[in-house]
């Protein structure tokens, strides 16, 4: 599990760091201005920053059992820094 999500981040950090490369190569291939590159830089970095709210939330869900049905995990030790104190009152 641990493999499959860092080779998932893996492949969205390096498609999301490529669009730079690709960018110039898009301005010149359609005849883009600054500008226009700029707002399709600006629409992608704001899809990303929109869909992280709601991908937040499905995960949360996930994690609760949810959304999506995963194996039953043990609970973090007390001593560890994922332990979660009973007192915290949730995010939302």
């Amino acid at each position: 599990m641990l493999a499959t999500a860092c080779a998932t981040h893996f492949l969205h950090d390096g498609f999301a760091d490529i669009l730079y490369v690709f960018l110039p190569v898009w301005a010149r291939e359609f005849g883009l201005s600054f500008a226009e590159v700029g707002v399709i830089r600006t629409a992608y970095t704001g899809g990303m920053a929109l869909f992280q709210m709601p991908a937040g939330l499905l995960a949360s869900a996930g994690a609760s059992g949810g959304c999506w049905r995963s194996a039953p995990r043990s609970p973090a030790p007390a001593s560890s820094p994922w332990a979660r104190p009973a007192a915290s009152p949730p995010f939302w």
